[in-house]
């Protein structure tokens, strides 16, 4: 029943951020998702952002899904396997 309400549970996130601290605002994060209950289930996440002007922003990323079938059917992260995301955002502030 618990792994019906999501598929995050006891699971434990470790990051990492730094920020420049400059004029550009800029900033590196990565971070992983890893599950305490199910081996070989991870999450990575990575992304850069800054500010080009003081009207824009900048900000790209991917994010990687690495669960592999492990049974006959799928549950907890299994289901997001292989769906990986690359993103990429231009944000105007006005």
């Amino acid at each position: 029943t618990r792994e019906e309400i999501a598929i995050f549970q006891r699971d434990i996130f470790l990051g990492y951020r730094y920020n420049w601290n400059d004029i550009d605002g800029k900033n590196l994060f990565f971070g992983v998702i890893f599950d305490l209950e199910r081996s070989n289930e991870l999450f990575y996440n990575f992304r850069y952002a800054q500010r080009l002007n003081n009207d824009w922003t900048f900000k790209t990323g991917i994010r990687i899904y690495d669960a592999p079938l492990k049974g006959s059917y799928v549950e907890g992260m299994e289901l997001l396997n292989g769906d990986n995301q690359f993103f990429t955002h231009l944000v105007r502030y006005f």
